[in-house]
């Protein structure tokens, strides 16, 4: 029986009466009777409160009359109701509630005297506030607030800053709105970066605010704020705010706007410290209310009516039927209600037994997995398992009360055993005889290839005969040039993808390599290179330039021919395709072009073996009636004669030398371009292959600024069959599941995909994680985790919840998200080089709604580059490197994660996630889609294996246009790589032994089936396998195979662009390390020896050291 507490005024007893599913609860004093363990009453004392938006709150108690303390900590109103649990209530206690009103008439700085440094031309409207942005804006443009007067800045509470915002219509000019916004303006008018050409649509803009320590150059300490997006033409106000910055101040304020060229209004923008934020204090007095709380266990899906009675005769419903979720549900009453009966009635329902129940090897040695559909009763408790080696005696018995798997260990190898799964409840059981099914467990674990020889193979794409060498490519319409640098004043944007792109801008071309072939020596074609080109549209000018000469322009060849201008001759190009032996093809052909070469006019001989060929195919001239722009130019591709395309580098250094994540426009610091008799250097080169870090898929080294874009280039070696599947892949990962809309401006919605995300999901978008297809920067402590994972399970081995299942969702249609999860405020934990220099790690702490999970693992969404070359890694390779027993006594023991395809049930090697525990690709993906966005295919067609009905919002077709986008993603190439401290500081590398586990080179399978990812040598600097990383790495919940402490090895190639694609730093699996300094330094267990060598180092040796990292 629960003891009342003594506070409980001596007329109340407590009864309950149970009978056949119905639980009844009086407060009326009849009699006491024994409290069951599944239900529970509690009575206490609360006080209770609604809130409002905008408003803090502050609980104050009094126990001494005019004597107020603060009773709890400052919270802020939301627009729900707060209660208050009083743990005591003591005669004279008083309760009372001050309300502050939150003010911001005491800004700290007003929008004044925004300029662009120059002039300001690019302003429009009549209060001069609408600032317009040059077509094809670089990754942002911005322009700061020249007011001394506002100067410095603090925000040692974090600060506000306010403000209204709409897209101004169409073509510029006065831009005021109909109806005004209220309020006063800013004195004085902004100013802008340039541009003056009309914007090609309004509908929106990403906008954001920078605050640095002076203005540009001496900038640090700087942060930037949050983005916000302006959306349509109406008025609207924004607020953005920001965490504390400490005693840093700050005497340069700056506004950004992304990626548009759409001209924003801004008006009224306020910036506030929080720390002196005027408030009007509001108090009301709170009478503290007794309640009782009847609390029962629910189960998932099953709806309680809740009825009450005054003479346990007549009964009427008591408020709402609560639907279960297998948690405990709670029902409260005040004591005026308390004079009743409660029943809570339990539907009944009728059992079912479990179906499709199948076995299958485990990845433990002599052991079976069994897995079953759920029975669709709602009021399931559990499933027993029944097994034995005797059909008819499964003398055996597991009960499994969360999930619907199991593994069943410590069995006879090569034995047959039976098996029968029955459902049950509180009171009855299925016959298990209706499952019985066999199965007989291995000695050990035989992993099935995911390629070899019989897996179909797409053409080559490279093919040498004794005619001709043949090279197959794939290309896109670029914006601009390889070697122009996009600043303000000419931008250049190369590496871009212009709206439209996957409608007719890819396009691919064959290369027939006659030179030193002898069937042509003596004949018009000896010596001689022939390229095709092939189109989806008919253009106006198919330009082809070969042999770059760089003189005057940038983009100078030594040949530049069109086939439809004039002197259209067999030798300058014409319409159709040409054959090896010369014979012209499908002349009248819409999109077929020819174009033959015969010397090398940089050598004025004739074409030779080794001879370097710079190709250029530019796409002039696209219909009117086709979306997006007529002209674009092609990539840069580096043909060397008698070998093949190959990556290429300049040998003058044309690397733009500023700081990438800063810039207010026109650049002066960049190294100019060589010209006349220097203009050589400016030519292509081939890379030395120790540089190609994905072999041939490696793009070129970048020459036109636009680092932020460096993991979104196609593979330098794209074959034609992939050249549109890439582009409409691209499209799909760029897609908001939700509302269709594209991640970039100017494109149209993807009506087939509005509304294909689940109710339940973390984001809406692939890139909303990914951002540039690189590494998530975690959610800033307190917001919503929705650039995180966080892995649940029922115990440490990551056994599927039953309610949560493997991911928590934290955001839901209905507005009550499963369970949501932030990132607290960081544990610091302080240390010291060898030489005595001091450093922080921070490690991550996290709040959810409701209880913590008890097993949980967070996980930030990673880097996209390479995934397809890591597919294509032959499994005895990865097997190769692993010493789970450390046989060579080195200290570390990398070894294999494994797991069962959920296509076909076989043992797979795992290779991808931060625990390797997914095999393909394609499941990779298909995971993401179906736990981050509630978006199902065929692979997963329930939301995170939870019980809700299948769906098909991707089919396989779309699947595998995303899955081609993702593998045949271009790595760039090693930067720097004859740099003498990068050069030493690869050698560092390898004497830490760093290199035991980012193994540098390895070999891909000659049997995948892209020809792309094919027998291609690569630097991807892991070995795939998981290490004991240490306590400080470790969480609670292993993966597969993987303990808690154990993670797959990190591949570091490119690692060196994360500042730049990310727009800040975050490694590691939760994004704590800030640099890569600190990721080495959270390096324990196996990495143990390796950090302290990185820590002991000198400062001058581990400066190189990530030196060399970063030229990754």
């Amino acid at each position: 029986m629960k003891t009342i507490p003594s506070t409980i005024p001596s007329i109340y007893s407590l009864c309950l009466l149970m009978c056949t599913g119905l639980a009844f609860i009086s407060f009326k004093p009849i009699c006491e009777a024994n409290l069951p363990a599944s239900l529970s009453i509690e009575i206490k004392d609360i006080v209770e409160w609604d809130t409002a938006s905008g408003q803090n709150y502050q609980l104050q108690k009094s126990t001494t009359a005019g004597v107020w303390n603060d009773e709890g900590s400052l919270g802020q109103g939301d627009g729900n109701s707060v209660r208050h649990e009083l743990h005591t209530l003591e005669p004279g206690e008083e309760y009372r509630l001050v309300k502050t009103i939150n003010s911001q008439e005491n800004p700290l700085a007003v929008w004044n005297d925004f300029e662009d440094g120059a002039s300001r031309t690019y302003v429009s409207g009549e209060n001069n506030d609408v600032f317009t942005f040059p077509t094809g804006a670089p990754e942002w443009d911005g322009f700061y607030n020249t007011e001394a007067d506002m100067y410095p800045l603090t925000f040692s509470n974090g600060g506000t800053i306010t403000f209204t915002a709409y897209m101004a219509e169409e073509g510029g000019g006065s831009t005021e709105p109909s109806n005004p916004p209220s309020g006063p303006s800013g004195p004085g008018g902004p100013g802008g970066p340039g541009g003056t050409t009309t914007p090609s649509s309004t509908n929106s803009a990403n906008v954001y605010f920078r605050f640095e320590k002076n203005p540009y150059p001496d900038i640090n300490p700087y942060f930037n704020t949050s983005e916000v997006v302006i959306n349509g033409t109406t008025p609207t106000e924004y607020s953005i705010s920001f965490p504390s910055q400490g005693s840093n101040t700050f005497s340069s304020f700056i506004f950004y706007i992304v990626d548009r060229d759409n001209p924003v209004v801004l008006q009224n923008v306020r910036v506030t410290d929080d720390s002196t934020v005027a408030g009007e204090e509001t108090v009301v007095s709170l009478t503290p209310e007794r309640v009782t709380e009847i609390s029962f266990p629910s189960l998932n899906g099953v709806e309680y009516d809740i009825k009450e009675s005054s003479n346990l005769v007549d009964w009427t419903d008591y408020g709402s039927n609560v639907m279960g979720n297998g948690n405990t549900k709670t029902i409260t009453m005040t004591m005026d209600q308390a004079s009743r009966f409660i029943r809570v009635v339990e539907p009944t329902y009728e059992l079912f037994a479990p179906t499709d129940a199948s076995a299958s090897q485990s990845l433990i040695e002599n052991a079976i997995s069994i897995s079953w559909n759920p029975s669709t009763t709602p009021t399931v408790v559990g499933y027993r398992v029944y097994y034995g080696t005797d059909s008819s005696n499964l003398d055996q018995i597991i009960d499994v009360t969360n999930g619907n798997s199991v593994t069943v260990t410590d069995l006879i190898p090569e034995t047959t055993y039976y098996f029968a799964i029955a459902a049950y409840t509180s009171e009855e059981e299925t016959d298990p005889s209706a499952t019985l099914f066999s199965a007989t467990p291995a000695q050990s674990i035989t992993l099935v290839a995911l390629h070899d020889a019989t897996t179909t193979l797409e053409p080559e794409t490279s093919i040498d005969t004794d005619r001709a060498l043949y090279t197959y490519v794939s290309d896109r319409g670029r914006g601009r040039h390889a070697r122009e640098v996009e600043i303000a004043s000419s931008p250049a944007l190369y590496d871009i993808y212009l709206d439209s792109y996957w409608n007719g801008r890819a396009y691919y071309f064959e290369i027939i390599d006659r030179v030193g072939k002898a069937e042509w020596v003596g004949t018009p074609l000896e010596d001689t290179i022939t390229i095709n080109s092939t189109f989806q549209y008919e253009l106006a000018a198919p330009e082809m330039r070969t042999f770059y000469l760089g003189t005057g322009t940038v983009a100078n060849y030594y040949y530049n021919y069109n086939p439809k201008g004039p002197g259209d001759t067999a030798e300058a190009g014409r319409r159709g395709h040409r054959t090896v032996d010369g014979t012209d093809i499908d002349t009248n052909a819409i999109g077929k072009y020819t174009y033959t070469f015969r010397g090398n006019p940089k050598t004025g001989q004739a074409m030779k073996a080794g001879d370097r060929m710079e190709i250029e195919l530019s796409v002039f001239g696209l219909p009117p009636t086709n979306k997006g722009r007529s002209n674009y130019y092609g990539t840069a591709f580096l043909y060397v004669i008698g070998e093949g395309l190959q990556p290429w580098y300049a040998q003058k250094d044309l690397s733009v030398k500023y700081d990438y994540t800063y810039s207010h426009g026109e650049q002066s610091a960049l190294h100019p371009l060589p010209k006349g008799a220097q203009a050589h250097l400016a030519d292509s080169y081939p890379l030395p292959e120790s540089a190609w870090l994905g072999g041939l898929t490696t793009h070129h080294t970048q020459y036109s600024a636009e680092p932020k874009r460096a993991y979104k280039q196609m593979a330098y070696n794209l074959a034609p069959i992939n050249s549109q599947k890439f582009m409409d892949g691209r499209r799909l990962h760029h897609t908001d599941f939700q509302d269709g809309s594209h991640s970039e401006p100017d494109n149209d919605i993807f009506s087939t995909h509005v509304g294909k995300r689940g109710p339940d999901f973390i984001n809406t978008s692939c890139v909303s994680c990914h951002t540039n297809n690189g590494r998530a920067i975690p959610n800033d402590p307190g917001d919503l985790m929705t650039k995180s994972i966080v892995r649940v399970g029922v115990d440490a081995g990551a056994t599927i919840h039953p309610s949560l299942g493997t991911v928590l969702q934290v955001q839901s249609t209905s507005g009550s998200a499963e369970k949501t999860a932030y990132r607290a405020a960081y544990t610091e934990i302080p240390g010291s080089y060898g030489d005595g220099t001091p450093y922080t790690l921070r490690k991550p702490n996290y709040t959810f709604g409701g209880e913590a999970p008890d097993f949980y693992s967070v996980r930030s969404a990673p880097q996209l580059v390479g995934l397809g070359l890591l597919e294509a890694i032959d499994e005895q390779t990865i097997v190769d490197l692993s010493d789970p027993n450390d046989i060579n006594n080195d200290g570390i023991s990398g070894r294999i994660n494994a797991l069962n395809d959920p296509e076909t049930g076989e043992i797979r090697l795992g290779r991808f996630g931060y625990k390797a525990s997914k095999a393909r690709l394609r499941h990779h993906i298909a995971s993401a889609l179906n736990t981050d966005m509630g978006v199902n295919t065929t692979i997963y067609p329930t939301i995170d294996f939870k019980d809700t009905a299948p769906s098909l919002e991707i089919n396989d077709a779309e699947l595998d246009l995303m899955y081609r986008y993702v593998a045949l993603l271009a790595l760039m190439p090693q930067r720097d790589f004859d740099d003498t401290d990068v050069i030493q500081g690869k050698q560092l590398f390898t004497q830490a032994n760093c290199v035991a586990c980012h193994v540098e080179t390895i070999e891909t399978s000659d049997y995948h089936p892209l020809t792309e990812l094919r027998s291609q040598t690569i630097h991807p600097y892991t070995d795939l396998l998981l290490h004991d990383m240490g306590t400080g790495l470790a969480d609670n919940m292993g993966e597969g195979l993987a303990s808690g402490s154990e993670w797959r090895t990190a591949p570091l190639w490119n690692i060196g662009y994360t500042e730049y694609v990310s727009y800040d730093e975050a490694y590691l699996h939760d994004g704590r390390a800030r640099t890569l300094e600190e990721a080495i330094l959270w390096h324990g267990g196996e990495a143990e020896a390796s950090k302290e060598a990185f820590r002991t180092m000198s400062a001058s040796d581990r400066n190189k050291l990530i030196t060399f990292l970063k030229s990754l």
